[in-house]
């Protein structure tokens, strides 16, 4: 039998009206779980790759930043620094292959950790930063202080910030890299450098709604 749309509304309207209200709540409901198993499947499918740079910022760790880049191409990047900094060729390299990276890039400083010098570039190129409480981020004054040298990590700083969104991101970038300026957690989520610190990678993933995603 065939029902045209008309007589379907016939019909409903001879439903009792109490049952008509339950099947209302019933439609409802069903949309929910529908749309919570949705979400469910997009986080247990978002695969995050973890990479762990450590140690002096060099084409050492430019080839492990970009074997990290293209093992997480379509998925999320998290990169895990603990850096005094290094060579600035170097850094750039690693930010040109954060920046067109076919991924999500998260950056996170663990506890006790750091990034500073060339290593805050890097971490800094990330489109999402935390920075665990203990944690510190900055003194990006250059070495040799050649005054060319100088203005283009500044330039390039600024870019970053800018690129975060970060209030007042030449005053900050300036005094980063001409008075070395360092930041706590507290300082870079106040400044809007960083999200809210995170003590451990699970809260990193949590923050980013990625709990539970392969890694």
């Amino acid at each position: 039998m065939l029902f045209s749309a008309t007589s379907l509304r016939e019909l409903y309207k001879l439903v009792p009206p109490l049952l008509r209200a339950a099947m209302v709540r019933w439609e409802a409901l069903a949309v929910l779980l529908i749309a919570m198993t949705a979400t469910a499947a997009l986080t247990q499918a978002a695969q995050v790759v973890v990479a762990r740079l450590e140690g002096t910022v060099d084409e050492g760790m430019v080839y492990l930043a970009r074997r990290a880049a293209a093992e997480a191409r379509g998925k999320v990047l998290v990169i895990e620094i603990d850096s005094y900094g290094g060579y600035m060729q170097s850094a750039d390299r690693i930010v040109a292959e954060i920046l067109t990276c076919n991924c999500k890039v998260v950056a996170w400083i663990p506890p006790g950790a750091k990034a500073v010098s060339a290593a805050a570039l890097v971490a800094l190129a990330a489109e999402k930063l935390y920075v665990a409480p203990g944690a510190v981020l900055g003194a990006v004054k250059p070495y040799p202080q050649d005054e060319k040298v100088m203005e283009y990590v500044f330039s390039r700083l600024v870019s970053l910030l800018e690129r975060r969104g970060t209030p007042n991101a030449s005053a900050l970038a300036r005094a980063m890299v001409y008075e070395a300026r360092s930041l706590s957690a507290e300082d870079a989520l106040r400044l809007r450098v960083a999200e809210p610190s995170t003590s451990t990678l699970e809260e990193v993933l949590r923050a980013e709604n990625l709990s539970g995603a392969p890694v």
